[in-house]
């Protein structure tokens, strides 16, 4: 007896039925997960996109908002009323503040907007309190949105793009603190020098540091002179490279070398410019800067009451000292006009009208010895060339917080003196004072770029006392951190 097998016919059917829904199954699951891949991707892709736009809004808003700080001394009587008038309308730097911009050349719609506020500005959300918060003590805010009490203020980026990507960033914007001498190079520090230092103070060099003799480096308390122990750490000598220090080396603060390099501002006369009441043009003429015109008064006859005024329009040419024996301008201002080397020399004690701020298109100096340490003459000077200084001059800065900016070297081999107000000083290549008695007010600033003026080769400084209360450097404005806000 046998028995039947079981018919086996249709599970081929069966079998290409399963092997088709697996197949199916793989490439829907293929097509999932391509598509998943496809979305991350063009979400990454947009997610960049929104914060490239927002990193460009905020380095174009920082770089216009930066360069209206560093002029406020034309308009505003100091930092915090400057600061304040930027709140109260922002868009005085020449920025769209609150309004959406496209980035020329984006195929798609790709924008930025960037706002200007307090760091206590509520409008910031919950973000306030993670860049710099009013229980700070370091901030010294005043919890009022409207009104800024420590000349910082915060820009925030916000960036978009397709599929609603959006990126938000905030910088914050701060005076550059810097200490009373600092150098981009290699600095010596030698015979008879007192650096005495508020806020910020001391001696710093990006390269090596050598002290020797005596080299003293005490602090104060800026807001109480008297004060012999509050400012003490101020004063400081430190260095990036090397640092060594002699016998009559004294410091009351921290010193050493392998501490952080510290960003210095790229010196350019030529922005200062604008700044200037009088151009002293290489080619021997003496032109007249301000936009309301200049003018002078002189007195004669009995007792002086006879009045006589003579004006000039801005740009109009006030002396012409082009031609032998190039002291037309000298009896006036004190300067005379060097057709050699096309540079301008002070060198009068007594000029009629030496106050004002001076922009030179060339090398700069002062060989005379005007104004007196009861009554200096109120000079700034800009110059593109080299300033040297070989007189007895007694100046104090005549546009507010600067007293020279030099594209060349800085030297110093008279007795100079600042008696009465701090300025501050700004070098783009080096820095040399060798003194019996140099007596600075403010702050020295020496980019140390590469030499293109051989009047000083290396940065050095030798007899000289140097007063610094931290107050003056409120020009240089640069963005001090940033963050993304999530």
């Amino acid at each position: 007896m046998s028995l039947s097998r079981p018919s086996e016919r249709g599970s081929a059917l069966i079998s290409v039925l399963l092997l088709l829904m697996m197949m199916s199954a793989l490439t829907a699951a293929f097509a999932v997960s391509g598509h998943t891949e496809t979305l991350v991707v063009r979400n990454h892709q947009t997610a960049a996109q929104a914060r490239a736009a927002a990193e460009a809004g905020l380095n174009y808003a920082a770089q216009q908002t930066i360069e209206w700080l560093a002029l406020w001394p034309n308009t505003y009587a100091n930092g915090d009323a400057a600061v304040n008038a930027l709140l109260d309308n922002p868009d005085i730097v020449g920025f769209d503040f609150g309004t959406a911009a496209s980035i020329a050349g984006a195929t798609e719609a790709v924008q930025y907007e960037v706002s200007l506020v307090d760091e206590d500005d509520p409008s910031r959300g919950s973000a306030q309190t993670s860049l710099t918060t009013d229980g700070d003590a370091t901030n010294n805010e005043d919890g009022d949105a409207g009104h800024d009490d420590n000349l910082n203020v915060v820009l925030r980026a916000v960036g978009r793009a397709p599929n609603n990507a959006t990126v938000t960033l905030e910088g914050i914007i701060t005076p550059l603190k810097l200490p009373a001498i600092i150098t981009g190079g290699n600095l010596t520090v030698s015979g008879s020098v007192d650096i005495i230092a508020g806020v910020n103070g001391g001696v710093h060099s990006n390269g090596n540091l050598s002290m020797s003799n005596t080299s003293v480096v005490t602090g104060i308390n800026p807001d109480d002179p008297l004060d012999l122990v509050g400012g003490l750490a101020n004063g400081t000598a430190t260095s990036s490279g090397t640092y060594t220090s002699g016998i009559g080396t004294i410091t009351t603060g921290d010193d050493g070398g392998g501490y952080a390099i510290k960003p210095l501002p790229k010196v350019d006369a030529s922005f200062y410019r604008q700044w200037a009441d009088y151009i002293l043009e290489a080619d021997g003429d003496l032109i007249c800067a301000k936009a309301a015109g200049c003018s002078f008064t002189t007195y004669s006859g009995p007792l002086g009451l006879i009045a006589t005024t003579v004006s000039w329009a801005t740009n109009a040419t006030i002396c012409d000292a082009t031609s032998n024996p190039h002291n037309q301008c000298r009896a006036r201002f004190g300067w005379v006009y060097d057709d050699g080397d096309l540079s301008w020399n002070l060198n009068l004690n007594s000029p009629t009208h030496p106050d004002g701020t001076f922009y030179v298109e060339g090398a700069a100096s002062i060989s005379g010895s005007p104004g007196s340490a009861i009554d200096p003459i109120n000079l700034t000077l800009f110059a593109e060339g080299s300033i040297d200084i070989s007189g007895a001059a007694n100046l104090t800065p005549d546009s507010t917080e600067l007293l020279f900016v030099t594209d060349g070297d800085l030297q110093i081999t008279g007795n100079f003196n600042m008696p009465l107000a701090e300025g501050q000083i700004l070098v783009r290549e080096q820095v040399r004072i060798n003194s019996s008695a140099c007596v600075i007010l403010g702050q020295i600033v020496a980019e140390d770029a590469d030499d293109a003026d051989d009047l000083v080769t290396a940065n050095s400084i030798q007899g000289l006392v140097l007063s610094y209360t931290g107050d003056v450097g409120n020009t240089i404005f640069s963005v001090s951190g940033w963050r993304e806000v999530r």
